[in-house]
């Protein structure tokens, strides 16, 4: 005869244990189980994407409202990008926007190397 093991059963504990916490039967029904733990893999996946968008967003606005503030809205976001560029300072948007937080300062300074020069 043939050996049975208790695979299925294991497969189906491992999915239950995986939706513990889910509205409905998404935690007791198997087949409703593993349908809704691969949407939330689904829903997973897309959110790690949307949150590096929207961290990157908000730096963006953060350097922003800091040039915008302590030059008088004369120099915008694209122009101190591009000015940046050109004179070859290798700041990522993460760094200015945590310089902009914790020393303006320095955000000043660079706005006035960049104009000088």
């Amino acid at each position: 005869m043939i050996r049975i093991t208790n695979t299925i059963t294991q497969k189906r504990k491992k999915i239950l244990k995986q939706t513990a916490g889910f509205y409905g039967r998404g935690h007791t029904c198997r087949l409703v189980a593993k349908e809704k733990y691969i949407k939330a893999l689904e829903y997973n996946y897309i959110s790690r994407r949307t949150k590096k968008r929207d961290a990157r967003a908000n730096w963006i606005s953060q350097i922003t409202n800091t040039i915008k503030l302590y030059t008088n809205n004369t120099l915008n976001y694209s122009s101190f990008i591009h000015k940046l560029n050109q004179h070859q300072i290798q700041l990522n948007r993460k760094m200015l926007s945590q310089l902009a937080i914790s020393e303006p300062k320095t955000i000043v300074s660079i706005i006035s190397t960049l104009n000088l020069q």
